[in-house]
């Protein structure tokens, strides 16, 4: 008799939760780095494990609840990738304080395992998204949701970080950053937006117009918002 797909999830996570323990058995190892071995194998045995397993533990919440919201999967991720993506997810979610990047994990997981199929395109959203902090994460989904000006920057949804913005003749202008951010730093704000541009989520489109300072306007690309779509839960829809 065939096991249904979500019966087999639990299952699959605690093997994967099990191997990875088994994997990053490095106590050995660490004993033997000079002055400071047996106090790292100490927090990493004792007090460190421990903050790991709550870190999992609420990963494991978080997909539990989510995919309790979603729609029996349509067809079964083949059990090895399966594995294999969480297997990532948790060595992604142990090093990351943040519980919101946590939900993202978990969330990423849930949208794959109701879509069915191979994971590729799901470890990618994992790799993005371990790659940047909660605040590129705001910063991205402000962007994508910022408001379209009839008649200004060809209708494109764009945000800025300029002082004194370009406006239309009517007064409006673009969404401005550090209003939606009060308590961030300008620096930080550009700092942040600059490694979205790196990444491919943003694109600098002060680049190419001769009125407008680089690094000042940002509209956000279709990698953008084909990340957030994996993100978005449908609480946020």
């Amino acid at each position: 008799m065939s096991v249904k797909p979500e019966k087999k999830l639990p299952a699959l996570a605690k093997r994967a939760a099990e191997r990875y323990i088994e994997l990053t058995g490095l106590r050995a190892t660490v004993q033997l780095i000079p002055y400071i071995g047996g106090s790292l194998d100490t927090l990493l045995a004792g007090e460190g494990a421990k903050i790991q397993q709550k870190r999992v533990e609420h990963l494991l919440a978080e997909l539990n609840r989510r995919l309790r919201l979603l729609q029996p999967p349509s067809s079964p991720v083949p059990e090895e990738e399966l594995l294999d993506l969480m297997l990532g997810v948790f060595e992604r979610a142990i090093k990351t304080r943040s519980e919101q990047k946590r939900s993202h994990f978990a969330q990423i997981v849930a949208k794959q395992i109701v879509t069915g199929g191979g994971v590729t395109q799901a470890e990618v959203a994992l790799r993005l998204v371990g790659e940047l902090d909660d605040l590129h994460i705001k910063i991205l989904k402000t962007a994508l949701l910022a408001p379209i000006i009839p008649n200004f920057f060809d209708g494109r949804r764009v945000i800025t970080l300029a002082a004194k913005p370009a406006t239309t003749p009517g007064g409006k202008t673009s969404l401005q950053l550090a209003h939606v951010f009060p308590d961030v730093p300008v620096t930080t704000l550009r700092l942040a937006c600059s490694e979205l541009v790196s990444r491919g989520l943003f694109q600098d489109e002060g680049i190419g117009r001769w009125d407008l300072g680089v690094m000042e306007y940002f509209v956000p690309t279709d990698l953008g918002a084909w990340l957030y779509g994996w993100i978005k839960s449908s609480e946020q829809e």
